[in-house]
Order: C-alpha cells, then sequence, then structure tokens
C-alpha cells in the first residue's frame, strides 16, 4: 500500500493544506527554456508529485504522458505510462510528443538523454518545503497557469503559518510518519518511515512534533 502525498500532507497538517500538492522545485529558470507559456501543451511528467502539481494548477488536460508511479489524481491513470524512475522508455516519451518533461532533480541522466533528443526537461527538487511555492510559481511561469501558481504558493506560506500558530507552545509529542507498508491492517510486515533528511522531517517539526526517527540520517 502507497500513501499518496497527496493524502499525507492532508492529513498531516489536519486539513489546513486545503490542496494536497507535492513538492516540484526546478534546477532551470524559465529564461532559459526554449518555448512561451502559449507552446507548453503536451507535458510529459516523470513524478507524483510534478503530477499533482500540474494537476493542482488546472494544467491536467496538458499533461500528456506520466510515469507508472503516478496515480493521484485518478485522472492521471488515463495517461500513457512511459516508464518509472529508472527504466525510462525513452521510445514512448518521443512517441508522446511532448513540448515539455518535468522530471526530479536526481535524474540528471534524463535531462540528459532528453536534451540529446531535443525535448525541454525541467528538473524538480522534492527536498524542502521552500521548494513548494517556488516551483509552483515557476510552473505558473512556464506554463502559463494565470497566475494560480502564485496563489497556491501563497496560500501553502499562509497556511504553513497557521500550522506554526496553532501548535506553538504545546507539547511536542513523538510521531512517527509512514509514507508505505506492506501487509494487512492486523499484520504489517514492512514499512517505510521518515528520517532526518527532506522535508517530512522539517513537517512534522512545523506542526509542533518530534520525528520519531529524527536521528537517522536518512530520508526514508
Amino acid at each position: 500500500m502507497r500513501i499518496s502525498f497527496h493524502a499525507t500532507i492532508s492529513a498531516f497538517a489536519f486539513g489546513l493544506f486545503a490542496v494536497g500538492i507535492a513538492a516540484p522545485w526546478f534546477s532551470q529558470s524559465p529564461s532559459r527554456l526554449p518555448l512561451p507559456p502559449e507552446q507548453c501543451r503536451r507535458i510529459v511528467s516523470l513524478a507524483p508529485s510534478a503530477t499533482e502539481a500540474l494537476f493542482a494548477l488546472g494544467l491536467g488536460d496538458r499533461v500528456a504522458g506520466v510515469s507508472r508511479f503516478c496515480d493521484y489524481p485518478p485522472e492521471a491513470a488515463s495517461r500513457p505510462v512511459v516508464g518509472g524512475y529508472v527504466d525510462l522508455n525513452y521510445e514512448v516519451v518521443v512517441a508522446v510528443r511532448p513540448d515539455l518533461v518535468v522530471a526530479l532533480k536526481e535524474h540528471r541522466i534524463h535531462q540528459r538523454n532528453l536534451h540529446k533528443l531535443g525535448i525541454p526537461t525541467l528538473l524538480v527538487d522534492h527536498q524542502s518545503l521552500e521548494g513548494v511555492w517556488e516551483s509552483l510559481e515557476i510552473l505558473d511561469d512556464v506554463c502559463g497557469a494565470e497566475g494560480r501558481g502564485r496563489l497556491l504558493a501563497e496560500q501553502i506560506r499562509r497556511r504553513l503559518d497557521q500550522v506554526q500558530q496553532k501548535f506553538a507552545g504545546c507539547r511536542r509529542p513523538r510521531v512517527l510518519m509512514v509514507l508505505e507498508r506492506e501487509g494487512s491492517a492486523r499484520h504489517v510486515s514492512a514499512c517505510r518511515v521518515v528520517g532526518r533528511e527532506g522535508y517530512f522531517d522539517r513537517m512534522i517539526e512545523l506542526a509542533g512534533g518530534i520525528n520519531a526517527c529524527g536521528e537517522i540520517w536518512i530520508r526514508y
């Protein structure tokens, strides 16, 4: 059972995040991209977080392809699957005829290979909360989301402030954040929990908790 990032944020922030987007951050500025926003009509997303962000900004109709892990929102499942993180099918990507590919910054090899194929690629970073609003603003600029990215970024900033204010001065409970588990409700055979690295640890801190695995210097 894989818990989507959308569901994780919605539950974790106790409803204060009205929209669930995962955090996409970008290593390229819009000025370096060869396409003006009005020509960015077909987008391939290689990360669930990027897919969720595109749909959250009202750009879902432009998503022309996704990775096999992109299962939220449900509409994403109807898009052509171009592979996974390490087994991207470049032939399928080319067949989809994308104007832009959005990938994780860890997958620079995909960026290099797609560049050779003449396909613009925007790298995103999932490792900091600060990147959430920055990435939304960049997606807004790159894809022409008519200000929706900037509006959503500001909403997230305000809600993060609300979370901090709500739990300021409260007792700080130890929190075990489980992102994925295997087995049944009665018997869990394995699970993936949040470590010290990455933005999930900071989410726990902002909400007034202490990461139960915060002494482990790994992301998961």
